[in-house]
């Protein structure tokens, strides 16, 4: 089942699922959504791709997605998220594609990805990231597309190139627009 959700209210409450236990794609993007209640998903088990894009959420509630363990892909991009907690997606192991493009993120935790095995492409340009803590992606073994694109970034970890702590199947990696001040160090090999 498919839902394509237009002209919601700008809050989501927990009853908006209800008995929709066979629903697989939810869009709830362009609804100017501001917040959406802990437990609006888990009637919906089935869900396996999520969209709430272009709305304005500042926040997301840690136990959001808690319930989602089959969901693969996940769209947040053009909201106004200026944190996540490390715990939010913790049960979403089974997620491949991660988009939270052009939000206000100045930090992600070293472990907000750290549960994500199965993802293979994150995409987190347009931010306003300062700096990647050293073992951020580390358990991410699957990951082949990274985007850091148009950040504030001045320096990336030394580890992200070691083969110990970056993932070795990474076959695209873009930086581009950011302040990186030791890109010849990270790519020359010195």
């Amino acid at each position: 089942m498919i839902c394509n959700a237009f002209l919601l209210p700008k809050t989501i409450d927990e009853g908006m699922t209800v008995g929709l236990y066979n629903l697989e794609i939810l869009s709830m993007g362009t609804n100017s959504i501001e917040s959406i209640a802990p437990a609006s998903f888990q009637n919906t088990t089935a869900l396996i791709n999520i969209g709430l894009d272009n709305n304005r959420l500042e926040s997301l509630p840690q136990t959001l997605f808690s319930t989602l363990i089959n969901l693969q892909r996940l769209s947040l991009n053009k909201n106004l998220l200026h944190t996540i907690e490390a715990e939010t997606f913790k049960q979403n192991t089974a997620l491949i594609k991660l988009n939270l493009d052009n939000n206000r993120l100045e930090n992600v935790s070293q472990n907000l990805f750290s549960t994500l095995i199965n993802l293979q492409e994150l995409s987190l340009n347009k931010n306003f990231l300062h700096m990647i803590e050293a073992d951020t992606f580390k358990n991410n073994t699957a990951l082949t597309k990274l985007f850091l694109n148009d950040n504030l970034l001045q320096s990336l970890p030394e580890s992200m190139w070691d083969p110990q702590n970056h993932p070795s199947g990474l076959n695209e990696f873009e930086v581009r627009h950011c302040v990186l001040s030791k890109v010849a160090y990270y790519f020359s090999g010195n």
